[in-house]
């Protein structure tokens, strides 16, 4: 159970509650959460989303082992909405970088069909013109940085060298 305090028009601070005993008596948990300001589109954020460019250009399994080892992994956009959020985050965070870094699709090498790493169905894209190309083409998937190319996606072979894009999926309030 969550009660709720109210702050300020800002912020809004949570308690966990925990039932103590049978008789309906509650008692506080020390765990506070903070709800942010700036709303998410999929809910209540009690600990926002994390997205970290690596430093180092590596292939694409090298990026998802990187990502894993940070605790993170390749981002993946399960909806239009989503994917333009991201892109606002990641034009604050790189300024005029023009690059191209790794995303969590990949092509199925039985199917040819293309998937993303959490298993959401892809059903939005951002395929660039002519994209994507064929099987012999590329396997996984690369998005560029360049606001003008409107973050568009393309495939490349998957031992090219590219930066990740690591994400941790935002904690949300269920309220439900």
């Amino acid at each position: 159970m969550i009660a709720k305090l109210q702050t300020d028009a800002r912020n809004t601070v949570w308690f966990l509650i925990k039932q103590a005993f049978s008789f309906q008596a509650f008692s506080c948990v020390s765990v506070v959460f903070h709800l942010n300001s700036p709303k998410d589109f999929r809910g209540c954020v009690l600990s926002p989303e994390v997205l970290k460019i690596g430093e180092v250009a590596n292939s694409w399994q090298e990026s998802l082992k990187y990502c894993k080892d940070q605790k993170m992994e390749l981002v993946s956009f399960p909806e239009a909405q989503h994917q333009r959020e991201v892109y606002g985050k990641l034009l604050q965070a790189q300024g005029a970088s023009r690059q191209e870094v790794w995303i969590g699709m990949r092509r199925s090498s039985r199917s040819g069909e293309w998937y993303w790493l959490n298993g959401v169905p892809v059903n939005d894209t951002n395929w660039e013109e002519g994209e994507p190309g064929t099987v012999h083409d590329g396997q996984c998937a690369i998005m560029s940085l360049d606001e003008n190319k409107n973050f568009g996606w393309s495939d490349k072979g998957c031992c090219e060298a590219a930066k990740p894009v690591c994400h941790i999926e935002p904690i949300l309030l269920n309220i439900s």
